[in-house]
């Protein structure tokens, strides 16, 4: 049986090295046929065109597909550093009217303009808009807040005080119930300064 295996060693490595050489052989035919031809000029693409994607759809450039009307907005981010935005309204290929909020970084970004048209509706503020309305004309809830002003007004409590006898007791009050639990201790607090008003 020894015998055997030692047989099909032999004709094995002759065997794997013929089928690793065909296969790179057909991996370079490939990449030499995807290459250009030498001497051969490709030819150039219109003005606001920069390519052919592999579909064969011609790829556009940011100014060439933006409407006329764009408005340049300089934001400060939390950071301190300052983004540009374009704001400007587009038609979509769905034939809806939106309001994007592009960054200024995609100004060199070539695609196709299928892409452009899905990065707009990404960067669209058309729902954002909505809620900024929405939230702007409803009145806030103060409802929470309701028993503490009818006391007020009664006259149960000082003006201003929302049931506390006073801010630096309501203050003390919400020292004691919160830092003790971090390792905190307050030193007693006179007694004048909870009866100020």
């Amino acid at each position: 049986m020894s015998r055997a295996v030692s047989t099909h060693k032999v004709w094995l490595m002759p065997v794997c090295l013929i089928a690793a050489v065909i296969v790179l052989v057909c991996c370079w035919q490939q990449l030499q046929a995807q290459a250009p031809a030498p001497g051969v000029a490709q030819p150039s693409p219109a003005p606001g065109v920069a390519a052919l994607t592999p579909s064969g759809e011609p790829t556009l450039t940011l100014s060439s597909v933006l409407p006329k009307a764009v408005k340049v907005m300089k934001v400060k981010n939390w950071d301190g550093q300052v983004t540009e935005l374009l704001r400007f309204k587009y038609k979509t290929m769905d034939n809806r009217v939106i309001t994007a909020h592009l960054p200024g970084v995609y100004r060199k970004e070539t695609m196709p303009r299928a892409a452009w048209d899905t990065l707009f509706q990404v960067f669209a503020m058309d729902r954002e808009a909505r809620l900024a309305v929405i939230e702007r004309n409803t009145p806030p809830d103060l409802s929470s807040y309701m028993q503490e002003f009818m006391a007020e007004i009664s006259g149960e409590v000082r003006e201003g005080m929302f049931g506390s006898p006073s801010p630096a007791a309501a203050a003390l009050g919400y020292a004691r119930s919160n830092l003790p639990s971090m390792g905190v201790q307050l030193p007693p607090m006179p007694p004048a300064l909870i009866g100020m008003p």
